[in-house]
This record gives C-alpha cells, sequence and structure tokens, in this order.
C-alpha cells in the first residue's frame, strides 16, 4: 500500500513534467496590410501642382514643400506657385509671375489647365 501511494505522486509528477515541456511556439501574429491610408489633400494638390508645372513647360528651379513654394521659369517669364493650407481644410493655389502680360496669361491658361486635368475636373 506504501508503495502504491508513493507511486501515484510520483506518476502525477512526471505527468506534470511531460505536459510542461510540449510547449508550442506559434511565432509572432500575422500582419494585416490593408490599403494605404488616403493621401491628405495638401500632399495630392502640392503633387498635381507640381507635375502640371513640369507638364507645361516651367522649369523647376526650387521647390519647398514645406512652405508650399515651387519656383521656375518658362521662357523669360518669372514663376512661382504657392500651395497654401487655408483654415477651412482646403488647399488653393495661386500663380504669381513676372513678364508680359499677354505671356504670364498663357502661363496661367495652361497651368490651371493641366491642373486641372490632374485634379481630375477636366
Amino acid at each position: 500500500m506504501d508503495k502504491k501511494r508513493l507511486s501515484i505522486p510520483i506518476v502525477l509528477l512526471l505527468l506534470s513534467v511531460q505536459l510542461g515541456g510540449c510547449y508550442y511556439y506559434a511565432g509572432p501574429a500575422p500582419m494585416v496590410v490593408g490599403p494605404p491610408p488616403p493621401a491628405s489633400s495638401y500632399d495630392v494638390v502640392w503633387n498635381n501642382a507640381l507635375r502640371a508645372a513640369e507638364e507645361i513647360g516651367i522649369q523647376v528651379a526650387s521647390v519647398d514643400n514645406g512652405a508650399g513654394i515651387i519656383y521656375g521659369r518658362r521662357g523669360s517669364t518669372d514663376v512661382k506657385v504657392l500651395v497654401a493650407r487655408q483654415n477651412d481644410g482646403r488647399t488653393r493655389v495661386e500663380l504669381d509671375m513676372k513678364g508680359d502680360k499677354p505671356q504670364t496669361q498663357a502661363l496661367a491658361n495652361d497651368f490651371f489647365g493641366a491642373y486641372d486635368r490632374y485634379m481630375g475636373r477636366r
């Protein structure tokens, strides 16, 4: 009887050791990858303004995304494109040009035509 009492705890101890050694490591949890977050309206406007400027032949001399300014030149006309955030959350695009009036008017028409196409308006 004494032998039986001693064997039960030993069997239980061996079972607990054996069960404790059966650990399954699954590895890291799977990552769920969805679509990228949408670009902010400022980024969309900035990228499309830069593309429009390049498309119509403005030779871009410098860009400052943080300030929202693109400097360039087309022919004899100096061009500054200003992309500005407004308080209501919208983004505004302006052109500041120095050159002959007919050239600046044609350049503005070309720029805003290309910009509107990139924005999906035409």
